[in-house]
């Protein structure tokens, strides 16, 4: 079996981030600037645009909140949320009304909030732990087999 570079993927997996994040600061910079009464383009592309832009935050806070239910599963009760609620922002985006959108906007930021005090309240691993458990992961691990194969008993 040949031998891959990785430090060549990482170079242009790098590159591709660096690019996308120009790609996004330009967008983001795109709709100051249409607020402020500058139009650099169409209206009917750069409304597409945005909209693309709300769906993506949409998702990524969508992202974000699962993760952080995974690591406190009392997440909703104590920023206050009912799941029920967020479910329907998540399946229709397109019936969304500006009053939504900002109500959107406010758990975003007591998310963020909630993220930072719960990095303090979890504490960061030790080698001595992460090593503790990879090792009980191995003990009973089969050869030769895949983890996501499910036995035959």
């Amino acid at each position: 079996m040949p031998k891959i570079d990785y430090t060549k993927v990482e170079a242009s997996l790098n590159n591709w981030m660096l690019k996308m994040s120009v790609k996004e600061l330009l967008f983001m910079a795109d709709l100051v600037s249409s607020s402020f009464g500058f139009s650099l383009g169409d209206d009917k592309a750069n409304s597409k645009r945005t909209a693309e832009a709300m769906i993506n935050g949409l998702i990524r806070l969508q992202n974000d909140l699962e993760r952080v239910r995974k690591k406190d599963a009392k997440m909703y009760e104590n920023l206050g949320l009912k799941r029920e609620e967020l479910e329907q922002y998540f399946e229709h985006p397109e019936k969304l009304t500006p009053a939504d959108w900002e109500k959107i906007k406010v758990i975003r930021e007591q998310l963020e909030v909630y993220k930072k005090e719960l990095k303090k309240r979890i504490r960061p691993l030790s080698n001595e732990e992460i090593v503790k458990r990879e090792r009980r992961k191995q003990k009973s691990k089969r050869f030769n087999v895949q983890d996501d194969w499910i036995p035959l008993q």
